[in-house]
């Protein structure tokens, strides 16, 4: 099966898993002259994510061109709130070991929402030795072996196994949108269409896939159907659709996201609730995006 998706981004607290095909706080924050740029006064819980990025492939099994300077995993971290920001500057203190670990953001942390981005004080030639932001900065004195073990133990996703409920979105942009209708989407996800497996033409399809890959160990079902607001739709059918009429694809994936998160929570409560992961479907030239 060929999934004819722009891109997928399937996030949730559990681990963060994102493909490209073609295409609140209990610590203070005070902010800047930018509204947009936070930065932290206490120490702020936050869950630790890599995002393993996949590429479409042309024959041969190259990357598309287009993808062929971006990276293949990013360090991310993820708010109470659901937001997920980029760390900046490439520095990820020892202490983050595994994809869905919790940690603390230590004071002066700067949060960026025009980017999705967070900068970390001790970005320079400090370090902190471990993930608790109570741990005073020293200077570090791990190995280029150490590192690089550290490097790899990053990448391990969180083991997901049982039941678990999935809410594919739809996403529209002011200058783009998902290419396909949301029962293309059921379809490609879950097997059915509106609701019924007959109409599905897809043998194949993610839930399966998932189900024969883990030996029936990990099952995807479709979140509960709730009433939407505003630019958002009503869930039906395990699929949501979500309206940015100021937000153009030009922002890039990470702002994209941040903006149907917060746009989920705004109409339902809470987005990390409507189910164990949350599916993106970005519209084409995104993830691509400056």
């Amino acid at each position: 099966m060929k999934l004819r998706i722009a891109a997928w981004l399937l996030a949730s607290t559990a681990f963060s898993f994102s493909t490209v095909n073609a295409a609140g706080v209990r610590g203070k924050e005070s902010n800047t002259s930018n509204q947009q740029r936070r930065v932290l006064q206490g120490n702020k819980p936050a869950k630790y994510l890599v995002q393993d990025i996949q590429y479409e492939h042309d024959e041969t099994g190259r990357r598309l061109n287009l993808f062929k300077n971006l990276p293949e995993k990013l360090d991310t971290v993820e708010l109470e709130d659901g937001l997920i920001y980029t760390v900046a500057g490439g520095f990820i203190p020892p202490g983050w070991t595994v994809s869905g670990q919790d940690i603390f953001l230590p004071p002066s942390t700067i949060i960026d929402d025009e980017t999705a981005t967070i900068t970390l004080p001790n970005s320079g030639s400090d370090r902190l030795l471990e993930g608790d932001a109570n741990v005073p900065a020293v200077e570090s004195t791990i190995t280029e072996d150490q590192e690089r073990n550290l490097s790899e133990l990053r990448r391990q996703m969180a083991v997901v196994t049982g039941q678990k409920t999935v809410l594919a979105v739809k996403i529209v942009v002011s200058d783009g949108a998902y290419d396909f209708d949301p029962s293309y989407l059921e379809c490609k996800v879950f097997g059915t269409t509106n609701g019924s497996e007959s109409n599905c033409s897809d043998s194949y399809h993610l839930t399966n896939g998932y189900s024969e890959c883990s030996y029936g160990k990990l099952t995807l079902t479709k979140a509960a159907a709730r009433t939407g607001s505003g630019n958002v739709s009503s869930i039906s059918n395990g699929v949501v659709t979500v309206t940015l009429p100021t937000t153009s694809t030009t922002a890039g994936d990470a702002t994209v996201r941040n903006a149907v998160t917060s746009a989920l929570n705004t109409a339902f409560g809470s987005a990390t609730s409507l189910a164990d992961h949350l599916m993106y479907c970005l519209p084409p030239n995104t993830m691509s995006g400056e």
